[in-house]
């Protein structure tokens, strides 16, 4: 997506932070996401390769922090 820009979906009226992949463990996307008011953090990786690691939990882990600490819900998808 967008490094150093929002990362917003607009759906209509609704707005939406897509956090891809490893960007879940990292700070920049996520807060300048949260600067643009999205209503719903999606979340998506591609795991399968991280068999036998707590990558996947890790970054599920990581995503629900976030989406604790500032209050917007997430939804989650994974490919394990």
């Amino acid at each position: 997506m967008h490094y150093f820009g929002p990362s917003i979906l607009s759906f209509g009226p609704r707005r939406a932070a897509p956090i891809i992949c490893y960007e879940q463990l990292l700070i920049a996307p996520i807060l300048i996401s949260i600067e643009h008011n999205p209503e719903v953090i999606v979340s998506v990786a591609n795991d399968y390769w991280t068999k036998d690691t707590y990558i996947a939990e890790i970054q599920q882990s990581a995503i629900e922090a976030w989406s604790r600490l500032f209050w917007i819900p997430v939804v989650s998808a994974t490919n394990r």
